[in-house]
C-alpha cells in the first residue's frame, strides 16, 4: 500500500472522521469524513518513514474536542 487511494479501495471507513497531514507538519492539509476524502488527497504517498512507529495510519480513541471527542483515523502522507 503505497498511496491513500490503496488504504480507500481496501478499507470501508464510510463517514468515519478522518485528519491528513503531510510530514511533519503541524496543520492537517485536509480533515473530513473518511467518504469525503478529495482526489488530490487520496493520490498523495502514505509517509511511513515520517510516521509514529512507523504506520502511516493510525486510530485514535479521541481526535480532539473539535471532532465532540469521537474516534478517527490520522494518515501521515508524503510533501508534495
Amino acid at each position: 500500500m503505497n498511496k491513500v487511494i490503496d488504504f480507500l479501495k481496501a478499507f470501508d471507513g464510510g463517514i468515519i472522521p478522518v485528519i491528513y497531514y503531510a510530514g511533519e507538519d503541524d496543520m492537517p492539509i485536509w480533515e473530513g469524513s473518511l467518504l469525503d476524502t478529495p482526489w488530490w488527497v487520496a493520490d498523495l504517498e502514505l509517509n511511513y518513514e515520517g510516521a509514529e512507529d512507523g504506520y502511516p495510519i493510525s486510530f485514535r480513541d479521541s481526535l480532539g474536542k473539535e471532532y465532540n471527542d469521537r474516534p478517527g483515523l490520522v494518515i501521515i502522507v508524503k510533501e508534495d
